[in-house]
């Protein structure tokens, strides 16, 4: 019951994204961030934990403008999402350096001899990212936590996600279906700021403190040595930003006979070119989740 009352709700929410101006669009999830701000202290404490721990130069008053503009621009994302599935923002207007991003990316295919990994984060509208990869022909396999039971999930957000080709892969046994879009030459897209904790994940350092994080593309790479390649969507104005695609990230060389060493410095490499990222514009990456968690040994 309590499901469907969320779905239909859900539905409802899209419905008013659909008819109402954009400029209330973007007002209204203003205001939803600023109400979720506000009742979610532990949230807010998280996000405010998480900017002391990265920038600990930081003052007090410096950690709450920080926290407060990170919320801000999740409301941006929030506020465009909806306007993307409802077909209310063009997805290539608002990309200022779409040809020359889509160039970059053939080229890399094209010397590609094993594949590609886009590895990203959750960083401005990653959302917008992964559409606009689908719609100028590079159809992503992503890895994603699916609740079969979820109505949101399997009749909103997955449709959504899949427009333009796309198609999503659970967690949950995903390395067999990576493996096998690998050798079909398909193209996986894998956001690997989140904790992992061992045994599928491997200890690693991000913004100088110790985190666990998923090995996957790491061990994808050892066997099958696809191109890596960083790839983000930041913001620089409301429906409008630029593309960042890295060069293949060259693994670092390792003669160690321990897999688990060499899988750490190929994960951290991972990791500094998110970091990178991140500090260009801090505020677009989501603070909200504990990104230190303890690891498991």
């Amino acid at each position: 019951m309590k499901q469907k009352f969320m779905y239909y709700f859900f539905k409802l929410f899209l419905f008013v994204g659909r008819i109402m101006p954009k400029s209330m669009v973007y007002r209204f999830s203003s205001w939803l961030l600023t109400l979720y701000y506000r009742r979610k202290p532990k949230r807010v404490a998280i996000t405010h934990a998480n900017i002391r721990r990265a920038f600990p130069e930081k003052n007090e008053k410096e950690v709450i403008q920080f926290g407060k503009r990170v919320y801000h621009a999740l409301s941006q994302t929030v506020a465009e999402t909806i306007l993307l599935y409802n077909k209310r923002m063009s997805i290539m207007a608002s990309i200022t350096n779409a040809d020359e991003s889509i160039q970059k990316l053939k080229q890399i295919q094209k010397n590609a001899n094993n594949g590609m990994i886009f590895i990203t984060a959750h960083y401005a509208n990653w959302e917008l990212l992964g559409l606009f990869l689908g719609k100028c022909g590079f159809p992503l396999v992503n890895v994603v936590k699916h609740d079969p039971q979820s109505l949101i999930d399997t009749r909103i957000i997955t449709p959504f996600r899949q427009r333009y080709g796309s198609r999503m892969v659970d967690h949950k046994g995903s390395m067999i279906a990576l493996t096998k879009a690998l050798r079909r030459d398909e193209i996986i897209s894998l956001m690997i700021d989140q904790v992992v904790q061992p045994p599928n994940g491997i200890p690693v350092t991000f913004f100088g403190h110790p985190t666990a994080a998923t090995k996957a593309p790491a061990m994808l790479k050892e066997k099958y040595d696809p191109a890596i390649v960083p790839v983000f969507i930041q913001r620089v104005g409301i429906e409008c930003f630029t593309l960042h695609v890295g060069d293949p990230i060259v693994s670092p060389e390792s003669h160690s006979e321990d897999q688990n060493a060499r899988l750490s410095l190929l994960t951290q490499s991972y990791y500094s070119a998110i970091e990178s990222q991140i500090d260009q514009a801090p505020e677009q990456w989501l603070w909200l989740y504990n990104r230190w968690k303890e690891i498991k040994v």
